[in-house]
């Protein structure tokens, strides 16, 4: 009798690289252990790594828990997922999630991703992109003007080129040319300029969208379920019926208390107002992917330590509170924590996971000396 295999490979493509990954994967593995993988052979840092996700079927994304051995795709897409409310933070804390992040905002813009963006009209401000982007090429790769009008039809989105490829050139060239002599900025900063524009144009920019049974005084009734911690008039998670224009707000990600998986393949939200609300969405792939996505918002914004679904936990997280260990908060958080808990005596210690190496640990102690 043939043995069964213990590995299968899974491909995971990057908007960063000139390749996409293959990796190998056992049965035991998890889709946190390729995100490790990925995230480390791309050099971004412990902390950061939180805010990526693989995405499926261009749909669907995976939880940190769930084993890739036991899904039928194979190829999988890594993403930033968490949207972060100040970029030019996330460049402080890990250049190379920034750069990854303003790959897959330029890349979305490009490819006409950005589903609530009027590309006609936002003509304007949508150009202006684009010649900010031709400007960062030319920080970055030390191109040439005149290399990059030659070339700058694969900086202009899709549907732009579509309807207006005979009247772009000029404008694009008379903009590029006040660019370069009025600014003096370095790439990092035109690529905050790039996203803080994106931002203005398509302010839902990784909004995630699902639909689910509503139940409501004994009626179920078929809704869109969204999700944005940043909109600007009701944040965190609305629902809207189907057929009707109007967005009715469930809850702040800060307001969720848990979320648990019924018996019935349905989702019971619990909030700290309000009843419980129920939702029950079209596939198992739709229940994770919305349950996922809800507990890493909290875990990022509201409390790190904690998984708001026990059935959809996080194996680090497991991990890290099996060792009585801190995350990845580094040595000033270290510190103040001693001060503050223990006075800094001699003997307190705390034990954290290391914020820049992968499969590091620190141990921080009082001494006499301190």
């Amino acid at each position: 009798m043939a043995e069964k295999s213990t590995s299968r490979t899974v491909t995971v493509h990057l908007l960063t690289a000139d390749h996409n990954l293959k990796l190998a994967v056992e049965r035991t593995s998890t889709f946190e252990d390729i995100l490790v993988d990925v995230c480390e052979s791309l050099g971004i840092g412990c902390a950061a790594r939180h805010l990526f996700a693989l995405r499926y079927n261009r749909t669907f994304w995976a939880a940190a828990s769930s084993k890739p051995w036991d899904y039928k795709w194979s190829e999988f897409e890594f993403r930033v997922r968490y949207r972060v409310p100040n970029p030019s933070r996330l460049w402080k804390v890990d250049p190379k999630a920034f750069d990854y992040y303003f790959s897959q905002v330029r890349e979305d813009m490009k490819n006409g991703r950005l589903t609530d963006v009027k590309y006609d009209e936002y003509k304007k401000q949508i150009i202006g992109l684009v010649v900010t982007d031709m400007y960062r090429e030319m920080l970055e790769k030390g191109v040439s003007e005149d290399i990059v009008l030659s070339n700058y039809t694969k900086y202009v989105p899709k549907e732009i080129l579509r309807q207006h490829i005979f009247f772009l050139k000029k404008p694009i060239q008379k903009k590029l040319m006040e660019m370069k002599k009025n600014l003096r900025f370095n790439s990092v900063n035109v690529k905050e300029a790039y996203i803080g524009e994106m931002e203005v144009i398509a302010p839902n920019y990784m909004t995630e969208e699902y639909e689910a049974e509503v139940e409501e005084a004994d009626e179920t009734k078929i809704a869109m379920i969204r999700v944005n911690p940043f909109h600007k008039e009701i944040p965190g998670v609305q629902y809207q019926y189907v057929g009707k224009s109007e967005w009715n707000h469930i809850c702040t990600i800060e307001d969720l208390c848990y979320v648990s998986l019924r018996s019935d393949g349905s989702i019971e939200l619990s909030r700290k107002n309000g009843i419980p609300v129920y939702l029950k969405l079209n596939s198992i792939n739709s229940m994770i992917s919305l349950v996922s996505l809800l507990d890493g918002y909290y875990r990022l914004s509201v409390k790190w330590t904690f998984n708001i679904c026990k059935d959809l936990t996080t194996p680090s997280l497991e991990r890290l509170h099996s060792l009585k260990c801190h995350g990845p908060v580094g040595g000033e958080f270290s510190y103040n924590k001693l001060e503050i808990k223990r006075e800094c005596k001699p003997g307190c210690f705390i034990l954290r996971e290391s914020e820049t190496s992968y499969n590091a640990y620190y141990i921080d102690i009082c001494t006499k000396e301190r």
